[in-house]
């Protein structure tokens, strides 16, 4: 396939680009056919479960309220070093 083809094809897909080579209305890709894609629909929802997360996130809140926490302890063990140095 040349390059102009190749060219027309990814036009057509997008609904775009020129006409007048004949093709006959409502044989574009949103004719209302079946969808021919390279992978089956189950394919597609194995693929979407195995995308999902399957282990909880902390939220946005629990996240800040850690590193605040973290901060903290790392200021108090600052402080506390600080005492036992004498000088």
């Amino acid at each position: 396939m040349g390059k102009n083809q190749q060219h027309k094809m990814r036009q057509a897909g997008r609904g775009g680009g020129g006409g007048g080579d004949g093709e006959e209305p409502g044989t574009g890709p949103d004719d209302g056919m079946v969808d021919a894609g390279f992978h089956s629909p189950a394919w597609h929802a194995a693929r979407l479960a195995a995308l999902q997360p399957t282990v909880q996130r902390m939220s946005w809140e629990d996240f800040k309220k850690q590193q605040e926490e973290e901060k903290q302890k790392l200021i108090k063990e600052a402080a506390d070093e600080d005492a036992l140095t004498p000088g």
